[in-house]
């Protein structure tokens, strides 16, 4: 045990002192402009102007900072100005309707999974023209201005959205994986003795094994595999079949690695080889039918509770539920991500930062003050600012040692795993929400404090340490595989926005609510009537256009290839 406890050691040692080398070289972060300076090298000071409110929607489900919040109040105090935010509550395209029909819009916006229907409508002002009056923001999207521009259509060349994810600064070192997966209990590794399985069979008999030997976890039923298909986060319904046959995250097509061409997957062969799958694992009670009904809150209540044994998800996405388990000390009942996939492919889960273009808030033509707005974006790039919204306060919410390395005390990093906490006190949503600088910072701290070297290998778990070690692993990414070459221009399709009222949005919205609907029913129908069912799906699919969204992919991944 002695000697198992220094191996531990070392490798905590040997992870923070490996990766903070990294962050700390100044050749290999980012070329960019100093985001803290405008382009003489003229430190930039915040504009001094009467107080502002500025009212922001956003089309995700989360909570607005309370009243009180000392970095929310740091900020208004520098800038003048206030962000009112209201997060979406119901349904989002009956929102944005209500919003536009009667042309109640916002100052600010980020329209979500509506943002063909946001700009098809003229909800948001043109900064194609405005962007290069602020030297932060140019700065920040300078690489990317390509991306950022509509690449065809009536918005052709336009720049409604500013990205709010994945300007990525520095080198990419990812000791968490946020993207898709089939996830796993580590209890469930743990107990079957520390495997790595690879296949779709292995990954469900290790499921179907724990919930026979465990039926229950903390008193209530375990829940063997979930699939979460409320609204548009029905993609961990829909899209396991690409990732099974080695494709990264398009979305709702396949793209040849060597053509650049785009099909669908949900009519193919691996894909009923899948669906089938879970079939068999229904009627064997790993799945039940009551998670195709359940809302996204209910999701993510049961994976907090800890009964949840896998799924497939990307990471973010169940994130909220995980942080209850990691505040209850629960490490085992967390996650790891595997390589599944089918004999023969190699696991593509793991994505490089892509800057995708047109995905993030914009200014609607209804803001009170588009200069006073562009401003207030243009300072929170500011390198210290982020720091105050992605750190919090120096000396309350963390702390600097001689080599101006950023660190919590232990107090804090309870703290700041508490969601309720965070609201109260640090700057969570104002750093969601808006542009952001992400990756290393010019000083070698990390971005996001929880990736931060020295904090990682800190609140990491005595049990997470053991786990690890058990496979000769420093971290959980190393469970994929790492790529080894940039995705290509045209990547992700996910990213596109679908014209609004065009004959490819019009064929998209059938086949997301045929997807929706049916792959369910066939989930869950009797096994002698699979086939049967899986032809009923097929039949009412050859009805759609498929055709016309499949040609406006095409066009554009052609564009962005261009």
């Amino acid at each position: 045990m002695k000697k198992s406890k220094i191996l531990i050691l070392l490798l905590v040692v040997c992870l923070v002192v490996g990766i903070m080398a990294t962050g700390c070289k100044k050749d290999e972060v980012d070329k960019t402009p100093d985001p803290t300076k405008d382009p003489t090298g003229k430190e930039t000071e915040a504009p001094k102007k009467d107080p502002i409110t500025f009212t922001y929607f956003s089309g995700d489900q989360n909570q607005a900072p309370a009243e009180g919040n000392p970095v929310v109040e740091k900020v208004r105090e520098l800038t003048g100005v206030t962000i009112e935010f209201e997060f979406l509550v119901g349904d989002l395209f009956e929102k944005m309707g209500t919003m536009i029909s009667g042309q109640d819009l916002p100052d600010l916006m980020n329209p979500s999974q509506a943002r063909a229907l946001a700009m098809e409508n003229g909800v948001f002002i043109d900064l194609s023209d405005k962007i290069g009056n602020y030297p932060n923001i140019k700065s920040h999207y300078e690489p990317y201005m390509d991306r950022l521009r509509a690449a065809s259509g009536e918005s052709k060349d336009k720049i409604y959205l500013l990205d709010i994810w994945d300007r990525y600064y520095g080198d990419w070192k990812p000791v968490e994986h946020g993207g898709p997966g089939f996830w796993i209990q580590k209890a469930v590794l743990a107990d079957a003795g520390y495997p790595i399985p690879k296949t779709v069979d292995e990954y469900f008999d290790l499921l179907l094994n724990y919930k026979e030997k465990y039926p229950e976890i903390d008193g209530q039923p375990t829940l063997g595999y979930e699939v979460l298909s409320y609204d548009w986060r029905s993609f961990c319904l829909k899209n396991p079949p690409q990732h099974l046959i080695g494709h990264p995250n398009d979305g709702d097509v396949v793209v040849d690695k060597e053509t650049y061409e785009a099909s669908l997957y949900q009519n193919t062969d691996y894909a009923k080889k899948w669906y089938k799958k879970l079939n068999e694992m229904y009627h064997k009670g790993l799945i039940s039918a009551e998670t195709f009904t359940q809302d996204y809150d209910a999701y993510l209540q049961k994976i907090s509770q800890g009964r949840v044994l896998g799924m497939f998800d990307q990471g973010w996405n169940f994130q909220d539920g995980v942080n209850v388990l990691l505040q209850e000390e629960k490490y085992e009942r967390t996650y790891v991500p595997l390589p599944i996939t089918f004999e023969g492919y190699t696991d593509s889960y793991m994505d490089p930062p892509t800057f995708v273009g047109g995905n993030g808030m914009g200014i609607t033509t209804q803001c009170k003050d588009v200069e006073r707005a562009l401003e207030y974006i243009d300072y929170c790039l500011n390198e210290d600012v982020q720091k105050l919204l992605s750190w919090g306060i120096e000396g309350e919410h963390y702390h600097v040692d001689e080599n101006g390395m950023f660190y919590r005390t232990e107090e804090q990093r309870v703290n700041a795993r508490d969601q309720d906490w965070i609201n109260k006190n640090l700057g969570d949503q104002l750093y969601a929400q808006f542009p952001k600088i992400q990756g290393i910072y010019s000083d070698g701290n990390w971005c996001d404090a929880n990736q931060q070297p020295s904090e990682f290998a800190a609140t990491r778990s005595e049990f997470d340490n053991e786990f690890l070690d058990n496979y000769g692993f420093k971290l959980v990414t190393e469970f994929l595989t790492m790529p080894t070459e940039e995705s290509p221009a045209y990547y992700p399709v996910w990213g596109y926005t679908v014209p609004d009222g065009s004959d490819a949005q019009t064929a998209f919205n059938e086949l997301t609510d045929l997807e929706n609907t049916y792959l369910p029913r066939i989930i869950i129908a009797d096994e002698d009537k699979f086939d049967a069912a899986w032809d009923d799906y097929m039949a009412r699919m050859e009805k759609i256009n498929t055709q016309a969204y499949l040609d406006w992919v095409n066009s554009e991944i052609k564009a962005r290839m261009e």
